[in-house]
């Protein structure tokens, strides 16, 4: 599977660019335990640590891979990865500099637009005119909204682990942001269904598992107590990953026999 690491690296680096996003939002606002926060902010620079890590093992010269920075001037690719980098940096600065609250603040407001940026950049890519499913604003749309979806999930699910309240807001955010999804998902499969590869199973048990059961489920924990509500996160948590999982090697299925490099 030769996209796995393209898959890999588009995932954990929205994830935490939504994540580092949401935190340093919460952070600014003081609803967030500094101890837990210090936490996620490790976790975070894990993830796009990794994820940068995955995205050169496609290359057929990894020790090469910093030629491709070389087109930052026309390239959607260089681009991409010359913003994440940064992205990297900023937030391995967050994490560090964590105990000085007034550099947190700034590395934090600048990491998130910096986290912006580059998943417009990642979603730019893949608007290729040699394919027509994807020379459309859907790309940075579905990349965003994954950010949106898959940040926010992560931070509150590190912290239901720790047994910190997640308030309300949060899961009718995560809902809202998937019930967006869900409908970009319809609208895109209405307009470009007879140019995509994709087989009615795969985009049935997709949109099920990614989607409706996940937004059910908030839903319900949305009628519980607060208490009640940290349970059913992990397992959101995992449907999503799956389901966004399973997206991510359709696009990739669609965008790959055709060029991205000019």
């Amino acid at each position: 599977m030769t996209e796995l690491p393209l898959v890999l690296f588009t995932l954990l680096s929205q994830m935490a660019a939504g994540a580092f996003l949401t935190l340093h939002i919460m952070q600014s606002q003081n609803k967030m335990d500094d101890i837990v926060g210090k936490s996620i902010a490790k976790v975070i620079v894990g993830i796009l640590g990794f994820g940068l890590l995955c995205s050169t093992s496609h290359l057929g010269d990894p020790m090469g891979a910093y030629r491709a920075i070389s087109n930052i001037a026309s390239s959607w690719l260089s681009r991409e990865i010359v913003l994440f980098g940064g992205f990297f940096v900023l937030t391995f600065g967050y994490y560090y500099k964590w105990e000085d609250k007034t550099l947190r603040r700034i590395i934090g407001t600048l990491g998130s637009f910096l986290a912006v940026i580059s998943v417009i950049a990642s979603g730019l890519v893949y608007t290729l005119p040699a394919r027509p499913a994807w020379d459309s604003p859907f790309p940075v749309a579905f990349f965003m909204i994954s950010a949106l979806v898959l940040g926010p999930l992560l931070v509150t699910t590190i912290a239901s682990i720790k047994k910190t309240i997640v308030c309300k807001k949060a899961f009718r955010f995560m809902m809202m942001m998937l019930v967006i999804d869900f409908l970009c998902f319809l609208m895109f499969i209405s307009m470009m269904g007879d140019i995509l590869s994709m087989n009615h199973i795969f985009i049935v048990a997709r949109v099920m598992i990614g989607m409706v059961v996940p937004i059910c489920l908030i839903w319900w924990s949305l009628q519980k107590e607060h208490d009640k509500n940290l349970n059913i996160l992990p397992w959101v948590f995992i449907l999503i990953i799956l389901g966004e999982f399973m997206g991510r090697l359709s696009f990739y299925q669609d965008v790959l026999p055709y060029t991205m490099f000019g």
